[in-house]
């Protein structure tokens, strides 16, 4: 058995910037957003993602600024915190008695989605140029994340 030793880790310097602030949301890039979104909606939804869309001249830049908002002072209104977990079978014919065999789906609201989708899109360009980002690919990046030379057709 190894010995129970307090290991103490060099503190590295930061080699790029500190993120201190978001740039605000604009009414083009939500607009785009619910363009491009399923119509599906949440049952958390107080109105149809269709009706959203269909009218996103109207709720584009009340989105817009809400995010804006929240990335400015750090908060989320509870509402967009919530969501609807629903445990699905992973595949059929597995033991339905056994908790292992689900998975958890998470229904939330779309303006939920849309929220977390721009705070994605700010936080990635920092993350990629940190030093203790992974190069190596992952399934859950888009191609452009994956380091150089991947390809979705054949690895590396």
């Amino acid at each position: 058995m190894q010995s129970s030793v307090c290991r103490t880790f060099a503190v590295r310097p930061q080699l790029v910037p500190r993120l201190t602030s978001f740039e605000p949301v604009t009414a083009e890039e939500v607009r785009k957003l619910l363009s491009g979104m399923p119509s599906k909606s949440s049952p958390l939804d107080v109105l149809p993602c269709s009706l959203v869309k269909s009218c996103a001249y109207v709720f584009t830049p009340a989105i817009a600024r809400l995010a804006s908002l929240s990335l400015q002072t750090e908060k989320l209104p509870a509402r967009y915190k919530r969501a609807q977990v629903l445990q699905l079978l992973k595949k059929a014919g597995l033991d339905s008695s056994q908790l292992a065999n689900y998975r958890p789906i998470s229904h939330l609201p779309t303006v939920s989605k849309v929220l977390e989708i721009l705070v994605l899109a700010r936080l990635r360009p920092h993350l990629l140029s940190s030093h203790s980002f992974s190069q190596f690919p992952s399934a859950y990046r888009d191609r452009t994340t994956r380091g150089p030379g991947w390809s979705l057709h054949g690895g590396r």
